[in-house]
Order: C-alpha cells, then structure tokens, then sequence
C-alpha cells in the first residue's frame, strides 16, 4: 500500500504531462491555422483549427475551445467572401466574352476589392490581370497605334504652327 500512493503519483504525473503535451500540439495547430488565415489560404486555416479545436476539447480547456470557435467564424466569413469575390471574377470574364464592357469592369472592380479585404493575393494579381484585359478589350485604354497617330498629329501641328509663324515673321 505504501507503493500504492508512489504509483498513483507516477500516474497522475503522466496524466498531468500527456495534458501539457496534448495542449501545446493544440497550441501549435491554432498558431498554424493562424498563420493560413493571415495568408488567406482559408482551406488549410479550416484544417488546422479543427485539428487544435478537437485536442483542446479532448482536454477540456473552455477558452482555448472559445478562441477556436471565434477564429473559425472568421474563417468561415473569409470563405464566402472569397467565394463571393470568385463568382464576381467569373461574371466579368463572362461579361467581357459578350462585349458588356460596363459589367465587366465592375463586376471586375467589385472582385478585386473583396480580395484585397480578405488579403487573398492570387485573387488580387488574377483579377489586376483581367481588369488590364477589359481595358485593353473594351478601348478604356489606349492601344498604342492610337498614342503613336496622336502624338504624330501632334507633332505635325506644331511644325505647321512653327513654319506659319515663321512666314509672318
């Protein structure tokens, strides 16, 4: 019996040591999920929180379990923003394939903004791509052959302007 209570410590001691452990594996994930969050890689963010979320309910710690259940909303939020973005993309593309210049654009602006709030920078680079394409596309921009007969105009006027202000000298 003396050797009871000696076993019984060794035992609760490897309780007392699996819990720290199980809680800075759950730590480890949540600062993980964290890190995919910031970056926008809301999937991987998913992934993680779940993993932290079920190890810290496994050792019953409330506010840490709280702080999951508010990052995952957040989560949540960013991937129907992201969706949301997503579908606004593929109108403007749709848009531009039918010469609806006018939608494009803002179907395009309104995409590229949620990205930008949600700081997904695929989306952002993908969409910059696009928005240059319907301008390009849809004349909001001025192609180059256009600036060359401007500035050829342009130059032509002021000599003729030179030479008639050289005759009446």
């Amino acid at each position: 019996t003396e050797y009871g209570g000696i076993r019984e410590c060794e035992r609760m001691k490897d309780i007392i040591h699996g819990k720290f452990s199980s809680a800075d594996e759950a730590s480890f994930y949540y600062n993980k999920s964290v890190h995919y969050y910031n970056i926008a890689d809301f999937e991987n963010a998913a992934f993680y929180i779940n993993k932290s979320k079920n190890i810290y309910k496994e050792i019953n710690l409330t506010k840490e379990i709280d702080m999951c259940n508010e990052l995952i909303g957040k989560i949540n939020e960013n991937i129907n923003k992201k969706n949301i973005a997503l579908e606004k993309y593929n109108i403007a593309i749709s848009k531009l394939d039918d010469r609806i210049c006018p939608e494009a654009a803002s179907s395009a602006d309104e995409a590229m903004r949620i990205y930008k709030e949600i700081n997904y920078s695929k989306g952002i680079q993908d969409t910059k791509e696009l928005i240059d394409k319907i301008n390009k596309e849809c004349g909001t921009e001025i192609p180059g052959i256009l600036k060359t007969i401007a500035m050829v105009v342009i130059g032509m006027i002021f000599t003729i302007s030179v030479l008639w202000w050289n005759d009446k000298r």
